[in-house]
């Protein structure tokens, strides 16, 4: 043990180490720590004391980490049992878009003590660990402050105290929550965690790591705000996260850098009557099945609402979405089976986009007007019914596959195109495709445009006018 080691290891011993690292007088500047398992608790890897058990772990001290432009993460341990404590530890500099000051990952019973990042991106990320203790810490960063992985609700539990700030800001991380009610805070960072039947309104959180819930049912988020005012390289702003059966009601996410509401992996939620501004999506669906989202209003997102990941059986119905702004109003990319009905679009660049994993799909009764493609169809199998599509380049597009797939079996019943550039165009790739009923008003020279082979323009005697 080198003579630095030996004044931290008395210096904790009386008490006073975490002052005294926390303030750097008598830190040591050195590269990153890498800790891949137990038996990389060492002296050359910043241990000054302890033996790894709960009464006596092993603890990392005092030092002033600075991280290379090449380094992902300054402070890495993973893949531990033994107990650790990180104490009064300083990190710098970490710039990695894809790393962080601090990963404590698959890992159990360690803490985080007075320890302080600044000029970083990403701060500290906890990745699918269990009891890990946070206290006192500063973070400083200018995209995730705290990120907490995992897939189970054990690895959400862990003891994160509001004597943590993120930019100045407490961090609120709770868990285990069950009837209480979180409400008119304003921080940088709201977690809940395995907890149900809890009420979060009225918080405000701008510029750090939004509203996030892992684990939680039957509850209610209402009213709340999340937001940036400067371009800080966050994620959500509400984000759910295998959460079932709750209410994301009358709050408005503005200005995110991804979705103003994400749900992941989560069932049987009501999403409605949101104001999404100028989000990079306004709502996302990712692997999330049976939601209802109703009556929300997304302007100037780069993508109004989008179902992906394999979403199925979810209701769009009655939102608002628009801007000249917007490049897909509502998008389909890989859903199945879901139902987007009665929404008004206007000026976006798609209205409705219905990708190649779109399937089984029903399109009903929507308002779409102003923009370049009104419906663009690669999936198969979709109903498009009762639609009114106007005021576009072309009303219906089906966009050149390059034999990459085909689009087929889709159905368009009583739509109403009028004043396009040209109302409908197929592709190449198309076949089978069903056209009856169909209004037809106004438009160009070339008004439809029939490409594909055994598309069918009527079924038992009906055609189109």
């Amino acid at each position: 043990m080198n003579r630095r080691a030996r004044i931290f290891f008395i210096l904790s011993l009386l008490g006073i180490g975490l002052a005294i690292g926390s303030f750097g007088a008598v830190a040591e500047t050195r590269g990153p720590i890498a800790i891949l398992g137990n038996a990389d608790f060492t002296a050359e890897n910043g241990v000054v004391s302890g033996h790894g058990t709960a009464d006596d772990p092993y603890v990392i001290a005092g030092w002033e980490i600075t991280v290379g432009p090449e380094d992902l993460y300054g402070l890495r341990i993973e893949n531990v049992t033994e107990s650790f404590v990180v104490r009064g530890v300083v990190v710098r500099n970490a710039s990695a878009y894809d790393g962080a000051a601090i990963r404590i990952g698959f890992s159990s019973g360690g803490s985080l003590e007075g320890c302080t990042v600044a000029d970083s991106v990403n701060a500290i990320r906890i990745v699918s660990s269990t009891g890990i203790g946070m206290y006192d810490c500063m973070l400083y960063a200018s995209g995730l402050g705290l990120r907490v992985e995992g897939e189970t609700a054990e690895e959400y539990r862990h003891e994160i105290d509001r004597t943590n700030v993120l930019n100045g800001r407490q961090i609120l991380y709770l868990h285990g929550l069950d009837g209480e009610t979180v409400e008119e805070q304003t921080t940088t960072h709201l977690t809940i965690a395995d907890s149900r039947n809890v009420t979060i309104v009225g918080n405000d959180v701008a510029d750090g790591d939004g509203i996030f819930l892992a684990f939680v049912t039957d509850s209610v988020v209402r009213e709340n705000s999340v937001y940036r005012t400067k371009p800080v390289l966050t994620d959500h702003g509400i984000h759910l996260y295998r959460s079932d059966r709750n209410t994301v009601r009358a709050n408005s996410a503005r200005n995110n850098r991804l979705a103003g509401i994400q749900l992941s992996l989560s069932t049987d939620n009501d999403v409605d009557e949101n104001q999404l501004l100028v989000n990079d999506t306004g709502i996302r669906l990712l692997a999330s099945d049976g939601n209802r989202v109703t009556d929300n209003v997304a302007f100037a997102n780069v993508a109004g609402i989008v179902l992906t990941g394999g979403s199925a059986d979810n209701d769009v119905v009655g939102n608002v979405v628009y801007h000249e702004n917007t490049k897909q109003g509502i998008a389909l990319e890989l859903a199945t089976g879901n139902r987007v009905e009665r929404n008004g679009l206007s000026d976006c660049e798609i209205g409705v986009l219905l990708d190649a994993g779109a399937a089984g799909n029903r399109i009903v009764a929507n308002t779409i007007l102003a923009g370049a493609y009104g419906i663009s169809l690669a999936g198969s199998s979709n109903e498009i019914e009762r639609n009114l599509v106007a005021q576009h380049s072309r009303g219906v597009l089906f966009p050149e596959t390059f034999t990459k797939s085909t689009t087929r079996g889709n159905a368009f019943r009583g739509n109403v195109f009028a004043d396009n550039a040209n109302h409908l165009y197929t592709n190449l790739d198309s076949t089978g495709n069903t056209f009856t009923g169909n209004l037809f008003l106004g438009g160009g020279v070339a008004q439809v445009s029939d490409h594909g082979a055994g598309n069918r323009w009527s079924e038992d005697g009906v055609g189109n006018y």
